[in-house]
């Protein structure tokens, strides 16, 4: 019963979202898996966007049942669940050319340099996915088959 009511509350709380695509480590958004031992990876799940944490918690939960089903796993525990926030300035400069009149007919292009400055807030979700072919005993785990059909992140 705890399982279903999870699953719906996730369910609910998914959405649509562009978030749930490989993290290419140009900008800090996507998913990202890190084999840790044979039955472990490292799951980790980044945005700058305005997404919750049950959201990011939502794509971290789907990363973690495809990685168990492309690797024939049937169950999954999630442990040592880390949240990580920031904050990231970017600045530059931009230069571009203005139209500068001086009386009627005359005119001069002036380069004009301007600074620009932005902030993201960065939220990191990472947790250690442990599979196992059988369910354990005394040991909540989620099924690979009913997270990936019951999770459309996509």
């Amino acid at each position: 019963m705890r399982l279903f009511l999870l699953v719906i509350i996730l369910l609910v709380l998914s959405g649509c979202s562009t978030l749930y695509h490989k993290n290419d480590g140009l900008i800090p958004e996507g998913y990202s898996d890190k084999k840790i031992s044979e039955t472990e990876y490292l799951i980790t799940i980044q945005t700058y966007k305005k997404e919750d944490w049950k959201e990011l918690l939502t794509h971290l939960l789907h990363r973690a049942a495809e990685v168990g089903m492309l690797n024939n796993y049937s169950f999954f525990s999630i442990t040592d669940l880390k949240k990580r926030k920031k904050t990231e300035s970017q600045e530059g400069p931009v230069t571009h050319q203005s139209v500068v009149v001086l009386w009627p007919g005359t005119s001069y292009n002036v380069p004009v340099t301007k600074f620009y400055g932005s902030k993201f807030k960065i939220r990191t979700l990472s947790a250690i996915a442990k599979y196992s072919k059988k369910k354990k005993e005394n040991q909540y785990q989620y099924s690979v088959k009913q997270v990936i059909n019951e999770f459309d992140v996509r």
